[in-house]
């Protein structure tokens, strides 16, 4: 009986550093598609939405959708005061840096500001759904604006947890929510088309990066903190025009 001989390992060296090769070139294309992908989905504090690609001048004024709930709003609704809207996403981090900055630009500017805040949850971040929907639960208890800050504020926690549900359940515990009602309104479809409704002023202003600014409905691009407060200031000077 006839037996083959084995062939030695050095005769499949070849093969072996080709299918390295490969798999390493196919793992960075993949890296450096993600990166680009969530670089154009989401603006970055220091590169905000380019002029010349969303021209100031092209956003109306806003007006709310057929059905749709008033915005979620804290400040003066007086009508010489100005409104600054955030179309914004609790897991997106350049919207984590700017929340402070919000803050301290409506403690500058008090009675004379209104700030709106629009929910603009990405596909790419997997917790921002339920983060709107714990905004809203909590809302649903009148603690929208808490929760809405403790989102911001603990980002960095809740973000990378495998699920966040618990999480935001204890931030409801901590604001003094009933826990038993939040749990259900998380899920309830209220909650779920107040969403929708906020992604669906976005799509229709062509807004699909976050944070997007409006001063008095109409986009703004800024270079600089100092630039956006200095616009804030002007708009407000002006008396909401």
């Amino acid at each position: 009986m006839s037996s083959r001989k084995p062939a030695s390992p050095n005769k499949y060296l070849p093969f072996v550093i080709i299918a390295v090769v490969l798999g390493v070139a196919l793992a960075g294309a993949a890296l450096l598609y993600q990166s680009s992908t969530d670089t154009a989905r989401t603006a970055r504090l220091d590169e905000p939405p380019s002029t010349a690609a969303q021209p100031t001048a092209a956003l109306p004024p806003r007006t709310p959708l057929p059905g749709a709930q008033p915005p979620r709003t804290r400040g003066s609704s007086g009508e010489n005061t100005a409104t600054l809207e955030e179309f914004g996403d609790f897991q997106c981090p350049p919207c984590g840096a700017m929340h402070p900055i919000i803050k301290a630009i409506e403690e500058e500017n008090g009675a004379r500001l209104r700030v709106i805040f629009r929910h603009l949850p990405l596909s790419n971040h997997v917790h921002a759904f339920n983060a709107a929907l714990a905004a809203e639960a909590a809302g649903r208890q009148n603690r929208f604006w808490e929760m809405h800050d403790a989102l911001y504020e603990k980002q960095r926690s809740w973000s990378t947890a495998k699920d966040a549900r618990p999480l935001f359940a204890e931030y409801a515990r901590t604001l003094g929510l009933d826990v038993t009602r939040f749990n259900s309104d998380i899920k309830a479809p209220e909650a779920v088309a107040r969403v929708r409704a906020d992604m669906e002023r976005a799509d229709s202003l062509g807004i699909n990066a976050t944070p997007t600014l409006l001063i008095n409905g109409r986009e703004v691009a800024y270079s600089t903190v100092d630039d956006l407060r200095a616009r804030i200031k002007n708009a407000v000077a002006a008396g909401g025009q």
